[in-house]
């Protein structure tokens, strides 16, 4: 009934604009307009419109990139301009990820700009793999303030225990005040280590 066919809108994967469904129902014949638009027949027309969409969605790849517009994106991750960074930061994460996991990874290790660096780390933590958890590995030593934060807050939430005994070291070493609450984090998602 309406209750499941809710049920369904809700664990829909995609957020859905309402209008759209006034706008299929403006579409059809008025006899079936008329059945429509009980509160049942909007929401039936609302899971079609979800399913249409997932499956599309679910049917699409993501479409390759220039590598010289990946690059240029990846520089303008550091831009003063908020609507810059928005779009540069909106193409890179929709590259495919054979292409958008090495590109940032060797912006994260040799990029000129500091805070590209940064950004560029937490879109390839975004990205997850291999690439990822070495860059954070490395970033747990890299002097940017920023760099750190994000490697601590990546093993806050995958920790590793092999990693418990790098981060008691680091509580002796790390000076940061806006690194050291990442760190305790971090530690505390570590604490079946009896050490910690």
């Amino acid at each position: 009934g309406t209750a499941s066919l809710a049920g369904a809108v809700l664990t829909a994967p995609r957020r859905l604009d309402i209008s759209a469904c006034d706008e299929h129902l403006a579409s059809m014949s008025p006899s079936h307009r008329w059945k429509m638009s009980s509160a049942p027949g909007r929401m039936l027309s609302v899971v079609l419109l979800a399913g249409g969409m997932s499956a599309a969605g679910a049917a699409a790849q993501p479409a390759p990139v220039w590598e010289r517009d990946l690059r240029a994106a990846i520089d303008q991750l550091g831009d003063f301009d908020y609507d810059v960074r928005t779009r540069a930061s909106s193409l890179v994460r929709r590259a495919p990820q054979e292409q958008a996991r090495p590109a940032l990874a060797a912006a994260v290790s040799g990029h000129e700009d500091g805070y590209v660096r940064f950004r560029a780390l937490v879109l390839l933590v975004g990205f997850g793999g291999p690439a990822a958890r070495q860059a954070v590995s490395e970033a747990l030593a890299d002097p940017n303030d920023r760099l750190r934060a994000v490697a601590y807050g990546y093993y806050e939430h995958n920790p590793d225990p092999a990693t418990a005994g790098r981060f008691l070291a680091a509580l002796e070493t790390e000076t940061s005040e806006f690194v050291r609450p990442a760190l305790i984090r971090t530690l505390a998602a570590h604490d079946a280590d009896p050490a910690v």
